[in-house]
């Protein structure tokens, strides 16, 4: 196997853990922060760059970045074209792949993100769940279910639809959220919660 990074000599100690800075072999560019060569893959394009860390027994492969002051810990999984940047945290048995994106200040403990999903701002995701297609998460959101056409979100304290995803990652957090109370349709409102609630309960009985 061709190595395409080593060990620069410098360290840091984030727990109990001692981090190795890494440099790329074929250029000496300086990359982020690694516990052991098996946190970051020698095949594929993937990187850890700036002061982003990668540590415990959480793995980064294929064409996966990891940039800013994230971290990436735990069991974590972080495979395809997915991208962690800013201060987000990824630990836990968390599994982000092809497009997902995580960003911001947000964390994610578990679940399985994959397809363009962007969680982002201050988002907490700690579910076993899938997240997937085109979802733009700006918060915690627990479940995610399609029902017609809506995707819904399920909290404890409330009920929202979100209609009509804006494209652009800088239209984050400016998406509609409103209680599904207030879906002027009468009939897609009953539709509406009759499933939410039908998903609701054979949840519960787990």
């Amino acid at each position: 196997m061709i190595k395409k990074y080593e060990f620069t000599g410098k360290t840091k100690v984030i727990g109990t853990r001692t981090l190795h800075r890494i440099r790329r072999v074929f250029d000496g560019v300086l990359g982020g922060w690694i516990e052991k060569e098996a946190n970051l893959s020698h095949d594929g394009g993937c990187w850890v760059h700036d002061q982003a860390s990668v540590y415990e027994d959480a793995q980064v492969h294929e064409d996966a970045m990891v940039t800013g002051n994230s971290s990436v810990s735990g069991d974590a999984r972080i495979g395809g074209a997915a991208t962690i940047h800013g201060k987000a945290v990824i630990l836990g048995d968390a599994v982000l792949f092809e497009q997902a994106t995580v960003g911001g200040i947000a964390t994610v403990r578990s679940g399985i993100l994959f397809g363009v999903v962007y969680v982002g701002g201050v988002s907490y995701v700690d579910h076993q769940g899938l997240f997937f297609g085109s979802s733009r998460i700006v918060r915690y959101i627990p479940e995610v279910i399609s029902v017609m056409g809506y995707q819904i979100s399920i909290t404890d304290q409330q009920l929202c639809f979100y209609g009509g995803f804006p494209q652009k990652l800088s239209h984050i957090g400016r998406f509609p959220c409103e209680n599904i109370l207030s879906v002027p349709d009468l009939s897609l409102r009953s539709k509406l919660i009759h499933e939410v609630q039908y998903r609701l309960h054979n949840r519960r009985k787990f």
